[in-house]
């Protein structure tokens, strides 16, 4: 399994603006072999912002289909708490990573 990542905006160090989606061998976009119903948009706009306020720095990210139909978003948004545990479990080992060092 393959993904894209094409980045359109990288203002350090507070700002990253993406677009992701799966792709394939070659790194063009492609439907996801998870989802084969097309129910998955095929790209999702990614915006990450980092604000740094009295020595603590919060992350913020969203993310949005874009060139989707209505099923498609509906699915995504469905999608949420899924991809919430997913990246807090992330973040929650970044958060780890960092303590350590």
């Amino acid at each position: 399994m393959f993904g894209r990542m094409a980045y359109h905006e990288i203002t350090p160090p507070e700002r990253l603006v993406w677009v992701n989606s799966f792709a394939d061998a070659e790194g063009n976009v492609a439907q996801s072999a998870y989802f084969p119903n097309n129910e998955f948009p095929l790209e999702i706009l990614n915006v990450l912002t980092l604000k740094e306020e009295n020595g603590k720095t919060t992350l913020h990210l969203t993310g949005q289909p874009i060139h989707a139909n209505e099923e498609q978003e509906a699915f995504y948004q469905s999608c949420s708490p899924s991809m919430e545990q997913g990246f807090g479990g992330t973040f929650d080992k970044l958060v780890a990573y960092l303590k350590a060092l």
